[in-house]
């Protein structure tokens, strides 16, 4: 008797395992075989580790950090949090909206700073 290898049987082919032992499994089902759920974890973390260290080592190497304008931008965000709430500050602040490059965090962090401390 003549097997019949036809489009069904060449999609069966790509989509089996063939493994060690002769059996064929799905190649959802072996190990590994999805996203980075079967990757090695040790390696992904290794490397995030790499990169995380390179990001950060330019601010342990100088005397006086690049972030000299964090307490402005602290306090700006503070003020446009609490502007709506706080009577004295909005006698002397105003927010004229206008599209500015750069600022996205204005839009962010406001919204943000009711669940999280500024």
């Amino acid at each position: 008797m003549r097997s019949h290898r036809g489009p069904v049987t060449t999609m069966l082919n790509t989509t089996l395992n063939h493994t060690h032992d002769g059996t064929d499994t799905p190649l959802g089902d072996r190990p590994g075989a999805s996203g980075i759920t079967g990757e090695r974890p040790l390696v992904i973390a290794a490397e995030v580790l790499v990169i995380a260290t390179l990001v950060l080592l330019p601010l342990v190497y100088v005397v006086v950090p690049p972030i000299q304008d964090y307490p402005n931008h602290l306090a700006r965000m503070q003020a446009i949090a609490v502007l709506d709430h706080d009577p004295a500050l909005s006698r002397f602040y105003a927010i004229e909206w206008s599209l500015i490059p750069n600022l996205v965090m204005d839009l962010v962090v406001p919204p943000l700073a009711h669940s999280v401390s500024v």
